[in-house]
């Protein structure tokens, strides 16, 4: 079974943080947090960019880096890629099956091109996310 995390951007060190995601309620109405923990039985919530929150593939790269939705990823040492999760239609996928069929899940897309993350990660590798690295997602959104 994957394993259901998420990270964000906190809004006031602007530190990735990684745990249940969960909307609070403040002194400011309710605002989109990271449960990073507990103490003493409390949790701690972390107040992330709401921009910013992804949800983790469940797969890691040939280095064991968690892959989330919003990395970016190298394929094969050159082909770039950014990891979305939606509704997508994969192209030149190897099974003729699931060719121009909706699928919904999480994929990596290129700009023009998208196919399925498979459990066999050893060719992927993380090079950055869309937030810390928008240089490298030039044409990838």
């Amino acid at each position: 079974m994957r394993e259901i995390l998420f990270r964000g951007k906190g809004n006031r060190y602007g530190k990735w943080v990684e745990g249940f995601y969960t909307p609070i309620l403040t002194g400011h109405g309710m605002e989109d947090a990271i449960i990073t923990g507990t103490d003493r039985n409390c949790s701690i919530p972390t107040l992330v960019i709401p921009e910013t929150i992804e949800q983790y593939t469940g797969l890691t790269d040939k280095n064991g880096v968690k892959i989330f939705e919003g990395d970016i990823i190298k394929v094969h040492k050159s082909d770039t890629y950014v990891i979305k999760y939606g509704e997508y239609t994969p192209r030149n996928y190897c099974l003729a099956r699931y060719y121009d069929k909706p699928m919904m899940g999480f994929y990596a897309y290129d700009g023009e091109r998208c196919f399925q993350l498979s459990t066999n990660s050893r060719c992927y590798e993380v090079i950055g996310n869309i937030h810390d690295n928008p240089e490298l997602a030039e044409g990838l959104l």
